[in-house]
Formats: structure tokens, C-alpha cells, sequence
């Protein structure tokens, strides 16, 4: 199993008109999730695609674009996402057993501690930056990264 950290694009700023959970993504998040997306098409593999999302309307939105461009099932939502609860992220996932891979739809910086617990590297992923985990064990997930993607395109380890 492969696990994709993607951080959601650019959202609405915070206001008080709109509850953070409501906060949508721009036009241009929107285009950057969707050229993210693009790329992450030409570097992964064929192989089933699962996606999760944190339930935040601004993921929600970011997973929604990734199955249309990716050719995935919709997005299942997770609370563990938008918590950033760890530790049931990895029950959840070692329960589903997932084959392919795992696209996981958040939030900073719960996203860049979760790589981090994953691989012992830490990484700020970027709004529409995606990492990508080759996870070796699923209790406790721990895998290697692989690549980093961002706004100055992709970094390999």
C-alpha cells in the first residue's frame, strides 16, 4: 500500500460570516488542486486509488477533484482527518487494508506531523502538495517517502 498525504488548495479567508468547517476553496485552489491532481496521474500507478477526506468543506472539495481526475470512487470522509487524529488514521487504515493506494485529503500541519510519524522526515506540504508514503507496516503505519510535491514542483527521496 502507497499512502498520499494532499493538502486541499487555497481556501476562502476566515471570517466571521462563515464557519472554518464551511470554508470553500477558491478559483484558483480549485486550478491548483486540479493541476496537482494532473501530475499526480502521470506518477502514480494504475492501481486502485482510495480516497479520504477530511469532512471541512474545503477538502471535501479537494477530494472531489481528485476522483474526477484521477477516475477514482468519491471520497469517504474521515473526522480522524480533520482532527488529526493519528492514531485512529492508522487503525482505520490497517482495518481497510486498502490495496493501491491511499489518498488521504487534509490539513496542515496534521498532515506534515502524520508524514512525519510515518518516515521520520518532516515535510510542509504546501496547499495542493501531496506526499507519498510506501508504507512497510501497518500497526504502527510506518513507511518511506518517496516524493514530495510542491509549488517548485517535485522533490524524490
Amino acid at each position: 500500500m502507497e499512502i498520499i498525504l494532499f493538502r486541499h488548495g487555497s481556501a476562502e479567508e476566515k471570517s466571521m460570516e462563515k464557519s472554518d468547517w464551511d470554508r470553500e476553496l477558491t478559483l484558483e485552489g480549485k486550478e491548483k488542486v486540479r493541476e496537482a491532481a494532473r501530475l499526480l496521474k502521470s506518477r502514480i500507478a494504475d492501481d486502485m486509488v482510495t480516497i479520504w477526506s477530511s469532512p471541512m468543506a474545503r477538502a471535501v472539495q479537494t477530494a472531489e477533484i481528485l476522483s474526477e481526475e484521477l477516475g477514482a470512487s468519491e471520497a469517504s470522509l474521515h473526522e480522524c482527518i480533520a482532527s488529526g487524529d493519528f492514531k485512529t488514521f492508522s487503525e482505520e487504515a490497517k482495518a481497510a487494508n486498502p490495496t493501491g493506494i491511499l489518498i488521504a485529503a487534509g490539513h496542515a500541519p496534521s498532515l506534515d506531523e502524520w508524514c512525519e510519524c510515518m518516515t521520520g522526515t518532516l515535510v510542509k506540504l504546501d496547499k495542493s502538495g501531496a506526499a507519498l508514503i510506501k508504507v512497510k507496516e501497518l500497526k504502527p503505519l510506518k513507511g518511506k517517502l518517496v516524493w514530495v510535491l510542491g509549488k517548485n514542483g517535485l522533490k524524490e527521496f
